[in-house]
């Protein structure tokens, strides 16, 4: 059987720490199906820190104006990494001044999509 796995950190450090992995004999699972035995989780290892990735940006009309009516995509240059539960894959707006942040994406080439 597949199955996906998926942490929720504690209220306390939600805001301020991230999943930077989660891994099975070095692999992040994230990236794709993980394969379980009898449920066996103990190869699995969850990496978190208080330091954050974060793509920022600000998305702007032609003549300067914020571009707030938009939607950004963020999503990995590699098609093969492209799966609904990705966290390689965002979806966020920007604010009034056009400014956007999208956190906690893993390491790897990203793309950008208005």
């Amino acid at each position: 059987a597949s199955w996906e796995l998926s942490v929720t950190l504690p209220p306390a450090l939600a805001g301020t720490w991230g999943v930077q992995s989660i891994t099975r004999e070095g692999v992040d699972i994230r990236d794709q199906p993980l394969r379980m035995d009898a449920g066996d989780l103990r190869d699995v290892v969850i990496g978190i820190s208080p330091q954050r990735s974060a793509v920022t940006g600000t998305l702007s009309t032609a003549g300067g104006a914020p571009a707030t009516d938009y939607f950004i995509v963020i999503f990995p240059a590699d098609r093969a990494l492209w799966h609904e539960t990705s966290p390689r894959v965002q979806v966020v707006r920007p604010s009034l001044d056009g400014a956007f942040s999208a956190r906690d994406l893993p390491a790897g080439t990203y793309r950008l999509a208005a």
